[in-house]
Formats: structure tokens, sequence, C-alpha cells
């Protein structure tokens, strides 16, 4: 049964990394490069990129984008951070070293394998001063993302950042046919209509799929990109960016089947 919304919000800016693709820019050209592992330009300062991971430095470097595009005043702007697994990769080397060496672990090691890393070093890094939260929702965390964001924005009467991502799997942990790779992107919404800028989209009628409906619009994403838990939000900035516009689930199959309308603002340079 799908339920019925007048839920609607504005995009003023996105952001996007992928393996070969370090920018939402990157991602509409086409113009794919060698994969270094992790973004050069993540707008962290430098004490807090130097405890960073290579994913809070993904996530810092999608925020970045997505405000800069929004010409949003990071310090006064909520942001809502959303990950299935968070930092999988510090947490693991955690536990290696719990099992190996007999001396204490790192307490500043210990801080940044939190599920809220990322939106504590981001947050540090740009003095924000508003509403900040991480959420974690498995394969839904895209929609209750939008969720988080849209009331956000609507109680706050200002823009709100949603940044969601996940590490690439560990290696020897899962099988091969449910790997994944990392990624992550962001948006910056509006509840009001923007009066400095032009918005990129409106989202429109944020609810769950009926069992009748199964035309929904999803980017061309390699299987290693589509099984992550935030590719569905993938498939969001990706018709946002190439404005055409349509209904788009917020995941691949495996959530709930939360989907949104896409209905772009062709006046958009």
């Amino acid at each position: 049964m799908s339920r019925k919304s007048s839920w609607q919000t504005y995009v003023t800016g996105v952001g996007l990394w992928l393996n070969n693709f370090p920018n939402a820019q990157a991602w509409l050209s086409g113009q794919s490069v060698e994969d270094s592992g992790s973004p050069k330009h993540h707008g962290l300062n430098r004490q807090c990129a130097r405890r960073a991971s290579p994913f809070a430095k993904t996530m810092a470097a999608c925020y970045h984008e997505a405000t800069e595009q929004a010409q949003v005043d990071r310090v006064q702007t909520a942001i809502i951070f959303g990950s299935a697994l968070g930092e999988s990769d510090v947490m693991l080397q955690l536990l290696r070293q719990m099992l190996t060496t007999p001396e204490d672990f790192s307490p500043m090691l210990f801080a940044v394998s939190v599920h809220n890393a990322s939106s504590g070093l981001v947050s540090i890094s740009n003095q924000n001063r508003a509403f900040t939260t991480s959420i974690a929702a498995d394969y839904d965390t895209p929609a209750m993302g939008l969720w988080e964001a849209f009331t956000t924005s609507q109680t706050f009467s200002t823009p709100a950042v949603l940044v969601c991502g996940d590490e690439a799997t560990p290696e020897g942990l899962v099988r091969e046919d449910e790997r994944f790779v990392r990624v992550a992107a962001a948006l910056v919404i509006e509840t009001n209509p923007p009066q400095d800028l032009p918005y990129l989209a409106s989202l429109t009628d944020l609810r769950l799929m009926s069992s009748s409906e199964e035309r929904t619009i999803q980017a061309p994403l390699a299987p290693l990109v589509a099984r992550n838990p935030q590719a569905g939000l993938i498939d969001l900035v990706d018709v946002i960016l190439h404005q055409s516009g349509g209904r788009v689930r917020l995941d691949r199959g495996e959530g709930q089947g939360w989907s949104v309308q896409v209905n772009p603002f062709r006046g958009h340079q």
C-alpha cells in the first residue's frame, strides 16, 4: 500500500564521489579518473584531516561540493549524515589491534571509529553551530535521511544538507557477489523555494511505492556500486544532474521501497 503525502522540497546543491569520479561534474561529463582511494579536496581543516579516515574525507568532500554549489552558510546550516555501516574500516582496525596487541588502543582512533565521526569532523572544520545528526537505516538510509533533512529544514527554516555514504566491504568478510565499493552523495535542500539562486530540482511525493509500481529511474551503475546501501541516493543525484525528471526509488530492491518524484527546474543554467 502506498503512502500519499504533500511532501515537497527543493534541491540547491549536490555532491558525489565514486571510485573513478571525484565529484558530481566529473560524473555528469563522464570523465573518469584513476581511483585515488581518498578525495584530495575534502574541505576539512588540517587537524581534522589528520584524524579523518578515507571514508570521512569522502563524506566531507561531498558535503563541501554540495554546500559550495548551494552557496549556503556552513556555520548555520543543519547537516544530516547517513550511513548503514559507518566507520567499518576503523572499527575492524581496532578489533584486530585488540586481538593481536596487548597494549591499549589509541583513544584518538577510537574517537573516529564511532558512527558520527564524519559529522563531528565536518562540524568542527566548518565551525558549524546548527543542528547536526547521524542516522543509520540500512538500505533505507537515503529515504530516512530525506525525511530527516526535510523536517529539519522545515523546523528551523534553514537549508539542510543530507550526506549519505558507506565504506567498501572489508576483504574476506563477505561473498564476492555481495561486495560493494565506497560511495557517497550529498544534497542541499530547502522546504521553501530559494530566493537567491535557481534550484536544481524540486522533490515531491516521498512515499512507499505500491506493489503495482515498478517503473523507476536508475543510473547506469556498475554492480560494485549498485550494491552499496546508498546506491539509491546516487540514482537520485544522477537524475537531478541530468535534469531528466521522473520517479526514483531510493533503494535498489533491498529496502522497503521508498521513492520520490523528481521535477527538474528547466530554467537552471
